[in-house]
């Protein structure tokens, strides 16, 4: 006779699966908990309104950096100790949000350690009403999403960076002189860097002391920094005169607890400057300014990336430089030669200057051309032996070899010039050999 066992009915497998699911002891359960906040950098609370106390979990202990044995869970007390004060009215506005409207409000603010370490969290709750509807309860989590705003605001401020660059050398080819390309440099590192203030200074070699040449941010004929001496003075360690001694991007971060500040760094910290860049400036291959790169935001110029953005700007600006100063001897030249052959075109003494190679002419003075009546022109194709028909080029060149040979410094002898007319003219002739970069004349 065969047996048949009755099966387990469908309602009792699941009421079986339940248990199975939810009978994780308590201080297992515990243990997860706290395995997940810390992979997740976070903490768990819950503010009671009524008592206006807060309830952490370990994960907030470990992320605020309190012991639980100093927490008496007030949440001003927290408020004031914790929370950086620049962000202290953005929370309590939140919780005055909750406590009189009923209403939560996410969002980021920054805690200091007791270390004076810095941390960005991110807290977000929902609220219990009891069964008349008024706000009882607000449970939440912080998190902490420090290295994402530090990640995100690295991109920003390379990309800034970048628009600086590409601004840089767009006013670099449109500026016209160095004081132009100042004033521009200024106004990009501000508008599309976003820093709060640039300024150029100028090293006066003579004196040592670095002087303002421009500015954005603050005014030139209104500045309130002393002047930075790279010889004496109180700011012979500061990141100004470092940067034009070594001739490298020099930067220097928020204080660090503890850290004696240079005295530069000091007036900067009192202005509300926190992340600041010495950029050096360079002409003909020496060190002649700094740009300054300030902003009140802390963490800044971290990476070496940016570093070499600022460098790169540095070398573009000193690029540009290099061109104006070739630019003002190429028209200082100009305009000594100019006044040399006025000077030749004055004298009543006929005046050529020829080629030592081709014996070309180059220059017949005003008062010559007259006398001769050939025209400038003219004279550029011929030479000192179309002038004097008593003259061979063999005597001629016998006559100037002691020149070329530098064994004398000038040559004197008496012959006749032929005029455009065919007309003669005796004339005493005295030669100089002097020398161009470009040619012998």
């Amino acid at each position: 006779m065969a047996s048949m066992s009755k099966l387990p009915s469908k309602t009792k497998s699941v009421e079986n699966a339940k248990k199975r699911r939810t009978n994780i002891p308590a201080s297992e359960l515990g243990a997860a908990l706290s395995l997940a906040e810390q992979a997740a950098a976070m903490g768990i609370w819950r503010w009671d309104l009524r008592t206006q106390k807060v309830v952490w979990s370990e994960g907030m202990f470990r992320l605020f950096g309190v012991e639980p044995e100093q927490f008496d869970g007030d949440v001003n007390r927290i408020v004031a100790e914790r929370i950086h004060p620049e962000d202290r009215a953005a929370v309590l506005e939140a919780n005055r949000s909750v406590l009189e409207q009923g209403v939560p409000t996410p969002l980021s603010y920054r805690i200091l350690l007791p270390d004076g370490a810095e941390r960005i969290v991110w807290a977000q709750g929902s609220l219990t009403r009891d069964k008349d509807g008024q706000p009882l309860t607000l449970t939440g989590y912080a998190q902490d999403i420090t290295e994402r705003v530090k990640a995100e605001e690295q991109i920003l401020q390379m990309k800034r960076l970048y628009a600086t660059l590409s601004q840089v050398n767009q006013t670099i080819v449109r500026a016209s002189s160095r004081e132009e390309l100042f004033t521009a440099i200024c106004k990009v590192a501000v508008d599309f860097g976003g820093f709060s203030l640039a300024w150029i200074g100028l090293l006066d070699e003579q004196s040592g002391e670095i002087k303002p040449a421009a500015a954005r941010g603050m005014e030139v004929s209104q500045w309130s920094f002393p002047p930075v001496n790279i010889h004496n003075g109180e700011y012979q360690q500061g990141i100004t005169v470092t940067a034009i001694r070594a001739a490298k991007v020099v930067t220097s971060e928020d204080l660090l607890p503890g850290e004696i500040p240079t005295r530069e760094m000091s007036r900067l910290h009192e202005a509300g400057y926190r992340s600041i860049a010495s950029v050096p400036l360079r002409q003909g291959g020496g060190v002649i300014g700094v740009l300054i790169l300030a902003s009140p935001k802390t963490g800044l110029f971290k990476s070496e990336d940016e570093l070499r953005l600022l460098d790169e700007i540095g070398l573009d600006i000193s690029f540009a430089l290099d061109n104006f100063a070739r630019e003002a001897a190429r028209r200082k030249a100009e305009l000594e030669r100019a006044h040399f052959y006025d000077t030749l075109n004055a004298s009543l003494n006929e005046i050529y200057l020829f080629d030592a190679e081709s014996l070309r002419f180059t220059f017949v003075s005003a008062g010559a051309l007259k006398n001769l009546g050939y025209t400038m022109e003219q004279m550029r194709e011929m030479t000192p032996l179309d002038l004097k028909p008593n003259l061979s080029a063999a005597a001629f060149d016998e006559l100037t070899a002691p020149l070329r040979r530098r064994e004398t410094q000038t040559v004197s002898f008496e012959t006749v010039h032929r005029r455009a007319d065919g007309s003669l003219y005796p004339v005493e002739v005295h030669l100089q050999l002097f020398e161009r970069p470009d040619k012998r004349e």
